[in-house]
């Protein structure tokens, strides 16, 4: 894992662990309204962190892994789909998007840079960036 300011990205599979607090913060100003994380349900996968066994939750349609202590799980592009289906955007309108949903996918981008994607965007590769 390599620290990427408050969140961890595997180098091997791109996926990221962000605290829950942030993941809720996120969607919660996407939403306009104050956003909780769902408790979930036992899970297969552990933790990277600490090893506990992960919630499994959905977000938005999309299924998540939660560590208790340490944030939620997103698989490659998870992170980009929970917020795309949060806010609403349509990829190929997002020029036409309110300027609070295009700052929250710039917001996006510039925590996790472009190896994850906008979404509508391919991801790029580690190598070229």
């Amino acid at each position: 894992m390599a620290e990427q300011r408050t969140h961890l990205v595997c180098e091997h599979c791109q996926g990221t662990l962000v605290p829950a607090a942030e993941v809720e913060d996120m969607l919660s100003s996407l939403l306009v309204e104050p956003f909780a994380l769902p408790a979930g349900t036992d899970g297969d996968r552990t933790c990277p962190c600490c090893t506990a066994k992960l919630a499994r939750l959905e977000l938005f349609g999309i299924a998540v892994d939660r560590c208790a202590a340490h944030g939620v799980w997103f698989d490659g592009r998870e992170l980009t789909l929970v917020l795309e289906a949060a806010s609403g955007i349509d990829p190929k309108t997002i020029e036409t998007a309110t300027p609070a949903k295009r700052g929250v996918l710039g917001v996006l981008k510039s925590l996790f840079g472009s190896r994850h994607g906008l979404p509508g965007q391919p991801r790029r590769p580690p190598d070229e960036e």
